[in-house]
């Protein structure tokens, strides 16, 4: 059947029957009157050359351009369907539209759609641009519906809320699955919601999407919900795909130059050349353990940490990190983390990495390297409205020469609690090394003399009892107990180098702690350098939240929070001029018997001496006051007898001796 040209105006569907070809004339345009599905296609129908125009339509159009329906069996087995040079033209906007340019639906049992072959289609102004759909109405697998194994080539998709939309599940009953589209070019628009959306299986997707930064910050280019399964979606785009997608699914992958998979012409994984960089996992990773090399990490903006310490972002363990209470954290007033690499620059620095667990990545990074040659900030990578990637990588070719410093600015969460995690920090040198494992060919088989050095400022660094500057506190300070009453033990125990002695708390909880108060008054700890605190015979708490205020009569300040613990020593860096009082707060036992039991509280100064030991020289001169604290102490000296005898003085001044 052949379509001379002319414009048709069209009230009823136009059903192309089983075994027809209809022809269109190039100049051929149907223009419908009505809200109607303007072109049914039968199985083995072909329909070449259809111009649909809907520009002009007095009245809104909610029906689909090509209709498919799924009870007119479509299959595989010899029989061909077919559509080709088709143009869907829908009412001009950036958003509201209606209609949709070609529908595939099935909305009875043990009906079906395969084998439909869509070359060269072009469809713009429509709400949605493809639809595949089966009925949810369809529950149980003896009523199974699909639609499967359907081609769409060289389609062209434009100013549209949904692009592609796949309605369905990845299984009988309603299988959505086994789609092909090739060559797809969408040009999103401000009403786009979605270019693909898809709750089938195991379809894929060659695409290109163009301006998707005009996407409200709301949307999310790309969507795989819950039931979608092993589809893929390949793009030569690079940043803007790993910008807006969310993968609800299993398995769905998005393959494109941003995503930086091994090189699939050679079966190796090569090491890094200078600026051709590979990242091979934690052995490539030059920032690790970088707190032990002297990298420092500081927090710029303001946002509270809710748990964590700011150099966890160093170590192996990927559950563990930092969180932040993100509630108002934004573009303008981001989450602002500055590393200080100077004491071992990464050469040739590649491959910026941050990563986030449990869903806690945020929406929103912007990531900056400083090239210390240069001697300037170099942006390396951004992305916006991220609601399913984890992983945050930057581009193979944003390098830098020398990297002595990281900024990492983010915003934006995907919890419902407002928060925002970043588990783990990397990068890699395209020059040397990674700083993960013991480079075997370089080690020494004689270790070198095992040296502990004093401590010097800025460093948490401690040895032993002869650092710690709370060594009976108790004495020294006001010590509280304002939580939940100790069941056993005293205060003084957790203040004395006697190993045993403990105070104790019976299953201290959330709402009622365990809390210790240390209060130094009007004369602070200056230059704290760290703070610890130890637990004996694996009575341990969950939750450990140490406070600290820094000015006089001012309010605590959270240093560390610290949850899901199961280590018996906690030590933090503690870094600050002057420390008026230090608070701990320990809830939740994590042994059977709910006890959390306090061996030592611990701390060390740069600018003060510990309270451990006498500061004497070699002939054990005491350079300075002997002063005793409690008076009922005093020297003690041995008499030609061998009797001992204590010296003490009264309030006019006057010595007096007690035998002993």
């Amino acid at each position: 059947m052949f379509i001379p040209d002319g414009v048709y105006g069209i009230r009823k569907t136009i059903v192309v029957p089983p075994k027809v070809r209809m022809i269109f004339a190039p100049n051929a345009v149907l223009m419908p009157l009505a809200d109607i599905n303007v072109i049914q296609l039968k199985p083995e129908s072909y329909l070449e050359g259809a111009n649909i125009d809907l520009r002009y339509m007095r009245v809104p159009f909610t029906k689909a351009g090509i209709y498919l329906n799924a009870s007119d069996i479509f299959q595989f087995y010899e029989q061909t369907h077919m559509m080709k040079d088709i143009n869907i033209l829908g009412k001009r906007a950036t958003e509201g539209w209606t209609g949709t340019g070609i529908l595939m639906e099935a909305t009875e049992p043990m009906t079906y759609i395969d084998n439909v072959k869509c070359n060269n289609i072009t469809i713009t102004n429509m709400q949605k641009g493809i639809h595949l759909r089966v009925d949810p109405k369809i529950t149980k697998e003896a009523d199974m519906a699909w639609v499967n194994a359907n081609f769409f080539h060289q389609i062209t998709l434009m100013n549209f809320e949904y692009g592609l939309y796949l309605e369905g599940d990845s299984k009988v009953p309603r299988d959505v699955g086994g789609n092909l589209f090739d060559q797809v070019q969408f040009q999103a628009e401000a009403g786009t919601k979605r270019l693909i959306y898809c709750e089938g299986g195991t379809n894929r997707f060659d695409i290109f999407g163009w301006d998707i930064h005009k996407l409200k910050p709301t949307e999310a280019a790309y969507e795989f919900t819950k039931s979608a399964r092993f589809n893929q979606i390949v793009s030569p785009m690079a940043a803007e795909i790993t910008e807006a997608w969310i993968d609800n699914g299993y398995m769905n992958s998005f393959l494109s130059p941003n995503n930086y998979v091994s090189d699939k012409r050679i079966n190796a994984l090569p090491i890094s050349l200078p600026y051709v960089p590979n990242f091979i996992g934690n052995q490539d990773d030059y920032l690790v353990n970088g707190h032990k090399r002297g990298y420092t990490v500081t927090q710029v903006s303001t946002h509270p940490i809710v748990d964590g310490e700011l150099t966890d972002i160093f170590t192996f363990d990927t559950e563990a990190g930092i969180t932040f209470d993100a509630k108002n954290a934004t573009y303008e007033n981001p989450i602002v983390l500055e590393i200080n690499t100077f004491s071992d620059p990464i050469i040739y620095a590649a491959f910026l990495t941050v990563m986030s667990s449990w869903g806690s990545q945020p929406q929103g990074f912007e990531m900056e390297l400083y090239d210390k040659l240069s001697n300037q900030w170099i942006g390396v990578h951004w992305t916006k409205n991220n609601k399913s990637q984890a992983i945050a990588v930057s581009a193979p070719w944003a390098s830098v020469d020398k990297c002595t410093k990281i900024r990492i600015k983010c915003w934006g969460s995907n919890l419902a609690n407002k928060q925002i995690g970043i588990s783990r920090v990397m990068m890699t040198s395209t020059k040397l090394g990674g700083k993960a494992y013991l480079p075997y060919t370089e080690y020494q088989r004689e270790l070198p003399e095992i040296s502990f050095p004093p401590t010097l400022p800025n460093k948490k660094i401690m040895v032993g009892d002869q650092d710690d500057v709370l060594l009976l506190a108790d004495k020294r300070y006001k010590v509280n107990l304002p939580g939940a009453p100790k069941s056993a033990g005293n205060i003084w125990s957790m203040f004395s180098m006697r190993r045993e002695q403990f105070c104790q708390w019976t299953n201290p909880t959330a709402e009622q702690p365990a809390i210790i108060e240390i209060d130094f008054g009007d004369k602070p700890l200056q230059f704290l350098e760290s703070v610890g605190i130890e637990f004996g015979w694996t009575e341990t708490p969950k939750n450990i939240k140490i406070e600290r205020v820094t000015s006089l009569n001012g309010a605590y300040v959270q240093l560390s929070n610290i949850n899901g613990n199961n280590s018996d020593v906690i030590h933090v860096t503690a870094r600050s001029a002057n420390t008026f009082k230090l608070r701990f707060t320990i809830s939740l036992s994590n042994h059977e018997n709910t006890l959390v039991r306090v061996n030592r509280i611990f701390a060390t100064t740069g600018d003060d001496y510990p309270k451990v030991f006498v500061n004497t020289e070699s002939d054990n001169t005491v350079y300075g006051d002997l002063r005793f604290g409690d008076k009922t102490k005093g020297p003690v000296l041995q008499a030609d007898d061998g009797a001992f005898w204590r010296v003490s003085i009264d309030s006019t001044g006057a010595l007096k001796t007690t035998k002993l």
